[in-house]
C-alpha cells in the first residue's frame, strides 16, 4: 500500500527504505480494515481498471455489492497476474 500509494516502484534500497518507514506510520495510524480499503481502491486491475469498483464496473457491468463470491474471487486474482487479463 505504502508503494503504490507514496513511491515509484524502483529496485533501490533507499526506496524500500522509504517504503517500511510509510508503512510503520500507515499501521500506527489507520487500522487493517481501513488499510485494507486504501490498497483495493488504489491497485491496478488491468485494462485501465484502478480499484475494486472500477474493476467491477469494467468486468460484469455492476457495482461489487452486487457480485457472486466466484466474481469476487475472479477480481482478486487480477493484480497477480494482469498479463492474463489483457487481450490481445
Amino acid at each position: 500500500m505504502a508503494r503504490n500509494a507514496y513511491l515509484s516502484h524502483d529496485r533501490t534500497y533507499n526506496r524500500k527504505l522509504s517504503e517500511l518507514i510509510y508503512a510503520y506510520q500507515i499501521e500506527r495510524k489507520k487500522s487493517k480494515p481501513e488499510i485494507m480499503e486504501l490498497y483495493l481502491n488504489a491497485i491496478h486491475f488491468s485494462n485501465g481498471a484502478y480499484g475494486i469498483e472500477a474493476a467491477s464496473q469494467y468486468y460484469f457491468s455492476k457495482p461489487t455489492g452486487e457480485l457472486t463470491k466466484a466474481e469476487l474471487a475472479f477480481l482478486a486474482a487480477i493484480p497477480n497476474n494482469p498479463e492474463y487479463y489483457n487481450p490481445p
